[in-house]
C-alpha cells in the first residue's frame, strides 16, 4: 500500500509538471475592454450581414453568403481584441480572407472530391498567404467553408461577399477602434 501510494504521488508531480504548458496563462484584460471587443464585433457582424441583405435584394443569393460570418467573426475578434497584431491588420485581413475565398472555390469545383479538395485548399491558402504577406488563420476556414458548400454553389457572390465582407469589417474597425483608445491600423517595423 505504502508504495502504490508513493508512485501516485509520482505520477501526479510528473503529470502536473509535464501539463503545466498546456494550461493557458490568465488574460489580464478589463470587463470594460472585453466588452467593447464583443459589442464591436457583435455590431460589425450585424452590419455586414444587413448589407448583404441589402444586396441581395438586388442579385438572387438565397442567403449562401451568411456562412462567411463564421470565420468573419474569428476575423473581427483579430481586429478588435488584438488591433496590433500583424494578422489582423488590413492587408492581411482582406486579401487573406478573400484569397482564401478564391482558392476553396477552385479547389470544390475542379477536385469533386471534398477530402482530396480540403487537402489541397488549407495548404494552398496557407502558401498564398505567406506569398502574399497577407497570412490571416481566419482565412483557412474560409477555405474550407467554401470547400464544404461545395461545387453547386454559385462562386461570384461568395468571391464578392468574401471580400465585400473583409472590407466593411476593417472599415469598421479603423472607425471603432480609435473610438475607443486602440490604434488600427497599426504600421508594423520592417525586417
Amino acid at each position: 500500500r505504502c508504495c502504490w501510494v508513493v508512485w501516485m504521488r509520482k505520477l501526479k508531480t510528473t503529470l502536473n509538471r509535464r501539463l503545466k504548458h498546456w494550461v493557458p496563462a490568465s488574460i489580464e484584460v478589463s470587463p470594460r475592454e472585453r466588452w467593447r471587443v464583443a459589442l464591436a464585433a457583435g455590431v460589425s457582424l450585424v452590419l455586414i450581414s444587413l448589407f448583404w441583405r441589402v444586396l441581395a435584394w438586388s442579385v438572387d443569393w438565397q442567403g449562401q453568403p451568411l456562412g462567411l460570418l463564421a470565420p468573419l467573426g474569428a476575423s473581427a475578434l483579430l481586429v478588435f481584441a488584438v488591433p496590433a497584431s500583424p494578422m489582423a491588420q488590413p492587408w492581411p485581413a482582406v486579401l487573406g480572407n478573400t484569397l482564401s475565398v478564391v482558392v476553396g472555390l477552385l479547389c470544390a469545383h475542379v477536385l469533386h472530391i471534398p477530402e482530396l479538395a480540403i487537402s489541397v485548399a488549407l495548404p494552398a491558402s496557407i502558401a498564398i498567404m505567406y506569398w502574399t504577406r497577407s497570412l490571416h488563420p481566419p482565412g483557412v476556414a474560409m477555405a474550407l467553408l467554401m470547400v464544404l458548400m461545395g461545387p453547386q454553389t454559385d462562386p461570384w457572390p461568395l468571391v464578392f461577399c468574401g471580400f465585400g465582407g473583409s472590407l466593411l469589417l476593417v472599415t469598421l474597425g479603423c472607425l471603432f477602434n480609435p473610438l475607443s483608445g486602440k490604434r488600427y491600423p497599426v504600421r508594423l517595423p520592417k525586417h
